[in-house]
């Protein structure tokens, strides 16, 4: 009678057991397999590059495909993001302060060129860093500004008769920064000048000793302006607060939607607007209808249908472009009719062309459905970088210096051998094409005097006193 019962017993135990142990099984498995199922539909895709290639995403899919993109390992795409990025660089570089770390990252993930934005939303840290990454002194200010705001810093930019400079309360006291030039300048005291204190002393600006650059390679460029800073600050009667306030709200801002059958190809080539300018290229199949989603700037669409903006329709057969329904409001894109469209967008260079070899990380759902093709670029499809108009000053400027040097005489003097010298060398160094044709076929003239990059007695012998042609 014990021994059925014992036997009973340990059989129904070893029942238990063994459901136990199938039931721990299958929650196991049940996560295990929940688990490759967020991995697929959350996945990451890394994509190598070198400057000279662009990438084609194409959706092979049955439905549309979302994902982040992440160049070089620099997610920019919300003001935290950024503020977190400068604040993990002041915690690895702790000799410098914040505001400085400020100054450097927008002097470095910006550049020179043209505004080609219409709105107050360009004031965006986000959405100039992660899209236009251009612009004039002013757009690179309120950036420099906003972002000073965003990490509880009492900021702002002032107008000085043409040029744009930001200036933050920090430990006490104002201090100008100008991220245009990537320079602050030194008071007596060895801190940061303020404003006023620029204002009052305008002698300052011929003492280089007082200046503190990011950029070494810019300095003689920087000596040439030097003049032009005395003359902005001293001549307050026309220095005015400029106004730095930004509306910016967009769905999706991080997220890429890609249609069934569309191929977007990034980074493709430079826009026909401004100078350095890249776009990112976005091929709509035939007959597809519904939303665009690309958290970038749009810079023109072509070819032939019909799409809905703002809340207002527009009819398509060629291009469409630069109109200021493009620059305030990037979400909201529908397609109504399609004939085949293709859809431009701007991206920062600075961020996807940082190196020689590149990278952008994909975020997302269905990433293995996406084919990808790298293609190297033809010369004609080279790109026009930001980087190549401070190569090509500073190759000016060195030439001025060597002038300088060899004749005892000062840089910036307005003696006829100096001027015959800018017409022999300088000139012909610009309407020639020698040594570095690659880098002028990229550049006018023109624009760079517009902008006021060189110094005007540079500008005035190429609009006056020199009787050189361009070809």
């Amino acid at each position: 009678m014990k021994t059925r019962f014992f036997f009973i017993l340990s059989r129904t135990i070893l029942k238990y057991s063994l459901f136990k142990s199938i039931l721990i099984l299958g929650v196991l498995f049940f996560v295990y397999s929940c688990t490759n199922i967020n991995q697929e539909k959350e996945g990451e895709l890394k994509i190598l590059y070198n400057s000279d290639e662009y990438i084609c995403l194409f959706n092979e899919g049955n439905s549309t495909i979302e994902f982040e993109i992440i160049p070089n390992n620099k997610d920019f795409s919300s003001l935290y993001d950024i503020v977190l990025y400068i604040k993990s660089k002041a915690t690895e570089f702790p000799e410098k302060s914040l505001e400085i770390h400020a100054l450097e990252f927008v002097y470095n993930y910006t550049f020179i060129d043209e505004d080609i934005v219409n709105s107050t939303a360009i004031n965006s840290p986000q959405l100039t860093i992660s899209s236009t990454g251009g612009g004039l002194c002013g757009t690179r200010s309120a950036v420099l500004t906003n972002i000073l705001i965003a990490m509880g810093y009492k900021a702002r930019s002032w107008c000085l008769e043409g040029h744009v400079v930001t200036e933050v309360y920090s430990n006490d006291k104002w201090k100008i920064l100008d991220p245009d030039y990537g320079v602050y300048f030194i008071n007596d005291v060895k801190q940061i000048a303020s404003y006023q204190e620029l204002c009052d002393n305008p002698e300052w600006f011929k003492d280089a000793a007082r200046y503190n650059m990011i950029d070494s390679s810019m300095a003689t460029l920087l000596n040439a302006f030097m003049m032009n800073y005395a003359d902005i600050f001293s001549s307050t009667e026309d220095n005015r607060i400029y106004n730095t306030n930004f509306v910016y709200k967009s769905e999706n801002k991080d997220i890429y939607a890609i249609p069934k059958g569309a191929e977007l190809i990034i980074p493709w080539k430079n826009s026909e607007r401004g100078s350095f300018y890249i776009c990112a290229k976005l091929i709509i199949p035939i007959n597809y209808l519904g939303e665009v989603k690309i958290p970038l700037v749009l810079d023109k669409i072509e070819g032939k249908g019909k799409i809905r903006l703002n809340k207002k329709n527009y009819k398509l057969d060629g291009c469409l472009t630069n109109f200021i329904d493009f620059n305030s409001n990037f979400a909201h894109i529908t397609i109504i009719e399609n004939c085949g469209l293709e859809f431009y967008f701007f991206i920062n260079p600075k961020l996807f062309l940082g190196d020689e070899v590149n990278e952008f990380i994909l975020k997302g759902h269905n990433l293995k459905e996406l084919r990808i093709k790298k293609v190297r670029r033809s010369e004609e499809e080279n790109l026009r970088l930001s980087h190549y108009r401070n190569d090509m000053n500073k190759y000016v400027y060195d030439l001025l210096e060597e002038y300088s040097k060899n004749h005892k005489v000062s840089l910036f003097d307005s003696r006829e051998e100096t001027i015959e010298y800018l017409c022999d060398t300088c000139c012909s160094f610009y309407y020639s094409n020698v040594n570095i044709s690659a880098m002028l076929d990229s550049i006018d003239i023109q624009d760079i005097a517009k902008q006021g990059y060189m110094l005007n007695q540079l500008e005035c012998f190429l609009q006056n006193k020199c009787d050189c042609k361009k070809d």
